[in-house]
C-alpha cells in the first residue's frame, strides 16, 4: 500500500493519561474500518477506549482493572480478538494504594467480548502465580530515579484457540528484570464462539533443579544456580565465546558443621580458573526470611520475594583494596540497583584451579546482628535470591551474572524427629485395655532439646494410663509426654492405654516437636493408628 499523504492527530482520552506506554491496536474483526483500541493507566486504574471510524472519534473510557488486589495498576498491553468488542488486556497490579517501594506486584489479565458496548463486561484473573516485583515501577522512561527493572517487555498474544500467552518482566529472584512466559490453560478464550480453551493435558514433570541443567553447562551437580557457558560481557557489549575465569557455570550452596558451629558453604564454578586474574571479584548472593519461599511448580526457580527478606552475600576478590574473602549485606535501592556493604572477613575461602571453583565459608551466627526481617539464619532456614556475579574492579569492563536460582534449606546441624505409633490389640473390645506404643527417633545430625509428644484422644477412647513422663490433661482428652533432650540417633518410647467406650473405629494421632534446633523435615512429625473396636 502507498504511504499516507498526511497524518491527522485526534485525542483518544482526557484526564490523567500521561502514564508511560499506552498501546494502540486495530482489530481485524469484520467491521468496515476495524476497531481501534487504546489501553492506558491513569496511575491507579487501567482504562480502555475504542474507535470505529479510524480514530476520529472515541468512546468514553471504560475501567478494566477491578478489585482490592489491583488497587494500583500500571503498564497495560492489549491484544484484539476476531469479533467486534473482543479484546484482552494485561497489566501489573498491586494491592498497595500507591506506586511506591512498598508495593508487591503481580500480572493481571482481563478479557471482554463486548468491550465496545455501553456497559462492557470484563473477566479478570491473576496470570502470575507469584509476586514478580517488590518495589516501585518507573513510569518515567529513561528519566528520573525510579525502578526501571521491569523495562517494557510486557506483551500478550492469542493462540488459535484464543488462549492468552503473556510475556512479562520479573525481578523477584534476580539482580534485575528477566523475561518470563505464561500460557492460559483453562477458562474462556478470546475466540469467535466464546468457548473455553481446551486443556493441554497433564502438566510436565517438574525439573529437579535450575535451567539450564548443571550437566548441560559443565556446572557442579546439585547446584541451585546455573548459567550459560561463554556469556561474559566485555565493556557490557561484546561477548567472546571462550572459557574465562569470570564465566560462571554454577553456584552451589551447602553447609558443614553442627550445633552452633554450622557454616554456609558457597561455591562458584567457572569455565576456566587455570589462572586467577588480578583485580577480579566473585560474589554469591542469598536471602533469608523472604516471603513465599517455596519452589515453583516448574521446579526451576523459587517464588521467594528476595527484596522483602534479609539479603546477604559472600565474596572472593583479588582486588588489593578489598578482603580476599568477605561477607556483607545487600539492599535493593529505590532505583532498582543493589547496594553492597562488606561487614567483615569470611571464615575461610579458596581458589581451586583444578576444579575451577571459588569457595567462601561463613558461620551462620555471624549474620545474626544483621537479621531484621525474621528469625536468625540457622539449620532449617530457607535461602532464596540465590544468584552469582563475577566482574573486574574496573568499571564497565568484564562481567557475568546469573539468573536467580532455586532455593536452599540449610540442612546441617538439624534434628529430624520421626514418630511412629502402634496399637495392640487390633481389633480391640469395648471396655478392655487398648495400648498405644509411641516411638520417637532423632534421625538428624544434631541433638534435639525440649522434645515433647502430644496425643489428642478421640471421644470414644477413654483414658486409662500413661508411662512415666506423660501427663493427661484434666479432661483426659490430651496426653503430653516430656521427652527432653534426644541425641542424634536416640530413640524414646512411651505408652498410653485407653478403654474404648463404644464399638466402631478409633483413629488416634500423636505428634512430636522440639524447642531446638529446627526440624526441616516435618513430614514424619505425626503418626496415626486406626483401631477396630468390637462389642
Amino acid at each position: 500500500d502507498a504511504a499516507p499523504i498526511r497524518y491527522e492527530c485526534h485525542q483518544a482520552a482526557t484526564g490523567n493519561v500521561a502514564s508511560i506506554f499506552f498501546p494502540v491496536k486495530v482489530a481485524e474483526d469484520g467491521t468496515p474500518n476495524g476497531t481501534a483500541y487504546v489501553a492506558y493507566s491513569d496511575g491507579h486504574d487501567i482504562y480502555l477506549v475504542d474507535s470505529t471510524d479510524k480514530g476520529v472519534t472515541w468512546s468514553q473510557p471504560v475501567k478494566v482493572s477491578h478489585g482490592p488486589d489491583t488497587r494500583t495498576s500500571l503498564l497495560p498491553w492489549l491484544e484484539t480478538g476476531p469479533t467486534p468488542g473482543s479484546v484482552a488486556v494485561v497489566w501489573y497490579g498491586t494491592s498497595d494504594a500507591a506506586n511506591d517501594d512498598n508495593a508487591d506486584w503481580k500480572v493481571f489479565y482481563a478479557l471482554s467480548y463486548d468491550a465496545t458496548s455501553n456497559t462492557p463486561t470484563f473477566r479478570q484473573a491473576v496470570a502470575s502465580d507469584h509476586f514478580v516485583h517488590g518495589s516501585n515501577i518507573s513510569t518515567g522512561g529513561t528519566l528520573g530515579t525510579a525502578n526501571r527493572n521491569l523495562l517494557d517487555y510486557f506483551q500478550v498474544s492469542l493462540d488459535p484457540n484464543g488462549a492468552a500467552t503473556i510475556a512479562y518482566t520479573d525481578d523477584h529472584n534476580d539482580f534485575d528484570g528477566h523475561t518470563y512466559l505464561t500460557h492460559q490453560i483453562g477458562g474462556p478464550g478470546l475466540n469467535a464462539t466464546q468457548s473455553n480453551v481446551p486443556s493441554p493435558g497433564p502438566a510436565p514433570t517438574p525439573q529437579t533443579g535450575p535451567f539450564p541443567s548443571a550437566a548441560s553447562v559443565g556446572g557442579e551437580p546439585g547446584s541451585q544456580v546455573t548459567d550459560f557457558r561463554h556469556d561474559v560481557a566485555d565493556a557490557l557489549l561484546v561477548v567472546t565465546p571462550t572459557d574465562d575465569p569470570l564465566d560462571i557455570l554454577s553456584v552451589n550452596y551447602s553447609c558443614q558443621g553442627a550445633g552452633d558451629n554450622v557454616q554456609l558453604v558457597a561455591r562458584m564454578k567457572v569455565s576456566d580458573l587455570s589462572t586467577v586474574p588480578p583485580e577480579s571479584n566473585w560474589r554469591m548472593n542469598f536471602t533469608a526470611n523472604a516471603p513465599d519461599s517455596t519452589p515453583s511448580p516448574t521446579g526451576d526457580y523459587s517464588f521467594g520475594l528476595s527484596d522483602r527478606g534479609d539479603q546477604f552475600f559472600v565474596r572472593a576478590s583479588t582486588d588489593p583494596t578489598l578482603p580476599e574473602f568477605s561477607f556483607g549485606t545487600a539492599t535493593r535501592n529505590s532505583d532498582g540497583s543493589l547496594s553492597y556493604s562488606i561487614k567483615g572477613a569470611a571464615d575461610s575461602g579458596s581458589f581451586n584451579s583444578a576444579s575451577n571453583t571459588i569457595t567462601v565459608v561463613l558461620a551462620l551466627n555471624r549474620l545474626d546482628q544483621y537479621v531484621t526481617r525474621g528469625a536468625a539464619v540457622r539449620p532449617g532456614s530457607t535461602l532464596v535470591g540465590l544468584r552469582g556475579q563475577a566482574f573486574t574492579s574496573t568499571a564497565n569492563a568484564k562481567r557475568d551474572l546469573t539468573r536467580g536460582g532455586t532455593q536452599y534449606t540449610v540442612g546441617c546441624g538439624a534434628a529430624d524427629l520421626a514418630i511412629q505409633k502402634a496399637d495392640s490389640p487390633d481389633p480391640a473390645h469395648v471396655g478392655q485395655i487398648l495400648t498405644y506404643t509411641i516411638t520417637v527417633t532423632n534421625n538428624g545430625p544434631s541433638s534435639a532439646t525440649g522434645v515433647s509428644v502430644t496425643d489428642t484422644l478421640p471421644k470414644n477412647a477413654g483414658f486409662a494410663s500413661a508411662s512415666a513422663g506423660c501427663t493427661a490433661k484434666p479432661s483426659k482428652s490430651m496426653v503430653t509426654c516430656d521427652v527432653g533432650t534426644m541425641a542424634s540417633g536416640a530413640t524414646r518410647t512411651a505408652t498410653i492405654t485407653v478403654k474404648p467406650t463404644r464399638k466402631g473405629t478409633i483413629t488416634n494421632t500423636a505428634s512430636v516437636s522440639a524447642a531446638s534446633p529446627p526440624d526441616p523435615n516435618t513430614a514424619n512429625n505425626a503418626a496415626t493408628a486406626t483401631t477396630t473396636v468390637l462389642p
